[in-house]
């Protein structure tokens, strides 16, 4: 197997297995854990929003699970995660 093939498997193991802790994270209630997981700065959108995060205590501080469960949301559910794209070159890294 080349050593990009390899470098290829790593990086994708490695990105599910971020995700499955996000998710485990969200499930424990866990916003130390959750942070733990992001990039930071951390940007996502929501509800005709964008929410920056330039640290991970910035993003604990934001984690509100009450109002998430008071407008229906449960837990996260992946089910299967599977990496669908993977740098091509260890320069695109």
């Amino acid at each position: 197997m080349s050593l990009l093939r390899i470098f290829r498997a790593c990086t994708a193991r490695k990105a599910v297995g971020v995700v499955e802790a996000y998710a485990a994270s969200v499930n424990a209630r866990d916003p130390e854990a959750m942070a733990a997981t992001l990039a930071c700065p951390h940007v996502t959108s929501g509800v005709g929003e964008v929410q920056i995060w330039e640290s991970e205590s910035e993003f604990t501080g934001f984690s509100d699970f009450d109002s998430f469960e008071r407008g229906g949301w449960d837990r996260p559910d992946a089910g299967k995660i599977e990496a669908t794209r993977v740098a091509a070159t260890l320069d695109a890294v």
